[in-house]
């Protein structure tokens, strides 16, 4: 299996977002591309509501994308992957879940959603279930997402082997991501309100 890991920061600030103007917080991306055509994508994404007031109204959405192909060289270009951004899953992580993860990750839960085999997200239309726990055989850790929709037969099951290495990574991006959280929550002090204090 190939892997190549990229992490995108993005700058914009004040963009719409999902759900109205947001701050960009940062983007980062796993790909897991394979020769038969079978692998997979993560990306975690940190999402800052410029009108927050608390840290939950900022969170994480978490994506998955399966490969599609792999994209022909252009003219001085490398060969790449294809993957199908536009059919992801994708789920909103709040900040309790992402700390659940943080425990996983740091052996102090043995899964994620411990007793309950994985968080459950109910939306109206469809339910989808977030799995999350080491891989003991393969080593470094499984993420798995289950989308069933109302009227769909099936769900789409749909899973990636995080490395050790990316552990550590996803480690601190959701450390860094949690603290950004309450930061973007707490109003800047203005100088004269400093002074009144003084």
């Amino acid at each position: 299996m190939q892997t190549n890991t990229q992490t995108t920061i993005q700058a914009a600030v004040g963009t719409e977002g999902r759900s109205g103007p947001r701050t960009a917080g940062g983007r980062w991306t796993i790909y897991h591309p394979q020769p038969s055509g079978g692998g997979m994508a993560f990306r975690l994404e940190l999402k800052l509501d410029a009108r927050a007031r608390t840290a939950a109204d900022g969170c994480f959405f978490v994506d998955l994308a399966r490969q599609t192909g792999e994209k022909s060289a252009g003219e001085g270009k490398k060969p790449g992957w294809l993957f199908d951004w536009e059919h992801r899953l994708t789920v909103r992580l709040s900040l309790l879940e992402a700390g659940e993860l943080l425990a996983v990750l740091r052996g102090k839960l043995p899964e994620a959603g411990a007793g309950r085999h994985g968080f459950f997200h109910d939306n109206g239309k469809g339910s989808t279930v977030i799995t999350f726990q080491p891989a003991a055989a393969r080593g470094g850790f499984q993420f798995g997402l289950s989308r069933k929709d109302r009227e769909a037969a099936q769900p789409d099951r749909r899973g990636i082997l995080i490395s050790e290495a990316e552990a550590m990574v996803l480690d601190a991006v959701l450390s860094q991501g949690i603290f950004r959280l309450f930061e973007s929550a707490v109003p800047p002090v203005r100088p004269e309100s400093a002074a009144a204090t003084e």
